[in-house]
């Protein structure tokens, strides 16, 4: 039965992109509903309702307030107005590709469950293309419950069509990680022999569960799942790394993992000595470099990894380092500046005030001179990592700059290994023994072979790839990555709550997009200039939970709900072990 009939008016016509439909008096629809038109000629168009509007026979407002007994609320007039609701549509799809506008008096319904995925393009690519790699990424619902899996194709997440994810959204509100965890719990669960994970977890312990079921799953919720395809279990081979800290002081002072869990979690610990970090020392002054104008202290840094890596620099502390730099007394008693490369005294001591608050003084621990034996370095693990494997690095308790340098060490480790920079024998014996069987010593200077898919989630992307100007060495690399991810097999899922505070390029590389609940004021920014207005209405409105997704297939941005976590949080039921995970 037809909800609505299609409608042009000498004011508001029928286009090839837009058109009109009135509404039955008994019938209700909702922004992004899906459509279908019947046409005279035995098409069918195929729309996306942007905005529903109550038209009446009243020329004004004061007509109406007059029809009132002049403003009396409680009176009832004689003549009722005439009015009917009037939904506007974008064309999404014509069957018969046909796109000559919609005539008045065709019969309008809601698209049933094959028809959504036609409309949205899938329908096509999926029956024409062998390649088609299909993902369920959300579920549809229409206002009538009409529902469908959001499928997308992966080949535009994964490559090599496309590739990358970008959700942004405000915080609490618009539940972004878990929409990712969803995600890529689903996309391992299809794609997971070719796919590896990295994982940084920002917010407390959210993100160190990954592997522990929740106690109970509502009836509602495991239909969500039956209707994606997918099965409502948490991660499998969940792999954690926690950082060194320090608790105590002076000679009570005692190593520690850093971390919010209060559980006692398989992890391996991880922290840095000066060897582990003598060609990223930049990445410490990634924020410092953004008022270094002039370049000054960027280009000292530059000549000290320089040498350090090639054993110029005599030192393998961090103390060695600092007193290196230290300034000295001649014969009559002056300080004087060490001598550098021709660099001033201002820019050496600059450097060594602030290399000395990062490492020593302002370090939560992560830094060491006296790296333990049972600290691991995570560049090697890195190194290692195969496929349908997690990695979860925990760096919720550190200090802003020593997470700054955390992502920008994994970041540049993965594109090292994806570039085909590391060999076997750059990785530490022990974890080449543990992850690789039977490396013939002939071979140890051949590259290591990569995975062929890795993807690494990163919350607070706005930290680590800013908007303006200045290329840090962190954003330089994820630059590279997104620019280049999609042919080398590295996948960039980055969270944020404004997209506006990203770099252009990061999230103008990003194939698929979501957004999530944000105020008119972002949405009014260059970011989100491919959205229609109507649709940007919505967003402000949206529910927790439900989301606008805009993926290239699509020819409009849909909305989707998806289903609740099914792995534990903090403050969740204790822990249901999952038998499958595995400590590295």
């Amino acid at each position: 039965m037809a909800i609505g009939k299609t409608s042009s008016t000498r004011n508001q016509t029928n286009t090839s992109d837009e058109f009109s439909f009135w509404l039955a008096s008994d019938e209700k629809v909702n922004p992004t509903d899906i459509v279908v038109v019947n046409n005279s000629d035995g098409s069918k168009t195929y729309g996306l309702i942007t905005r529903i509007e109550n038209l009446s026979d009243s020329e004004s407002h004061l007509d109406n307030f007059v029809s009132y007994d002049f403003g009396d609320a409680t009176t009832i007039p004689r003549t009722s107005r005439l009015s009917t609701n009037v939904a506007r549509c974008v064309v999404l799809k014509n069957d018969q590709n046909s796109y000559m506008p919609v005539i008045g008096g065709c019969n309008v319904d809601f698209a049933d469950e094959n028809g959504i995925l036609e409309a949205l393009g899938i329908g096509e690519v999926k029956d024409a293309d062998p390649n088609f790699l299909p993902l369920p990424a959300g579920v549809i619902e229409l206002s009538n419950g009409t529902q469908a899996s959001a499928i997308i194709d992966a080949r535009y997440l994964l490559g090599p069509e496309g590739a990358h994810f970008n959700i942004s959204g405000i915080s609490g509100l618009a539940s972004k990680t878990s929409y990712a965890m969803f995600l890529l719990n689903v996309l391992l669960q299809q794609y997971g022999n070719d796919t590896a994970v990295i994982i940084f977890n920002v917010k407390q312990d959210d993100l160190l569960y990954l592997d522990q079921s929740v106690s109970q799953i509502t009836d509602e919720e495991k239909q969500v799942w039956e209707k994606l395809g997918a099965k409502p279990s948490p991660f499998n081979n969940v792999y954690r790394f926690c950082p060194r800290g320090i608790l105590g002081r002076h000679s009570s002072l005692q190593t520690v993992s850093n971390t919010y869990s209060s559980e006692s979690l398989n992890h391996q610990r991880y922290s840095y000595s000066l060897n582990n970090i003598k060609d990223k020392i930049s990445y410490l002054f990634t924020d410092v470099f953004k008022s270094d104008t002039r370049g000054a202290l960027e280009a000292l840094i530059s000549d000290i990894e320089e040498d350090l890596i090639a054993g110029k620099l005599s030192c393998h502390t961090f103390e060695d380092l600092l007193n290196h730099f230290a300034p000295t007394k001649d014969r009559s008693g002056k300080w004087k500046n060490v001598s550098y490369h021709g660099h001033t005294g201002s820019t050496i001591g600059k450097f060594r005030r602030l290399l000395k608050f990062f490492v020593k003084t302002g370090t939560t621990g992560l830094f060491s001179d006296n790296k333990e034996t049972n600290d691991v370095s995570i560049a090697q693990y890195i190194d290692v990592i195969r496929e349908d494997q997690i990695y979860v690095i925990d760096i919720a308790k550190l200090n802003d700059v020593e997470r700054s340098f955390v992502v920008g060490d994994v970041v540049n480790e993965v594109q090292r290994l994806f570039s085909r920079d590391i060999t076997y024998r750059d990785i530490d014996h022990r974890v080449r023994q543990q992850a690789f069987e039977n490396i013939h010593p002939d071979d140890l200077d051949d590259p290591v072979e990569p995975l062929k898919k890795l993807i690494f989630f990163v919350d607070e992307l706005n930290k680590y790839a800013p908007s303006g100007r200045e290329i840090t060495p962190i954003l330089r690399n994820l630059l590279e990555i997104t620019e280049r991810g999609r042919s080398l097999g590295v996948i960039l899922m980055g969270v944020e709550q404004f997209a506006s505070d990203i770099h252009p390029r990061v999230v103008g590389n990003c194939s698929n997009k979501v957004y999530g609940r944000s105020d008119s004021t972002e949405l009014s920014d260059q970011a989100y200039r491919h959205i229609p207005n109507d649709l940007k209405s919505l967003i402000t409105r949206l529910d927790k939970g439900k989301l606008l997704l805009q993926h290239p297939l699509y020819r409009q941005p849909v909305q989707i709900r998806f289903p609740k976590p099914v792995y534990r949080q903090p403050s969740s039921q204790p822990p249901k072990s999952n038998e499958n995970t595995e400590e590295k």
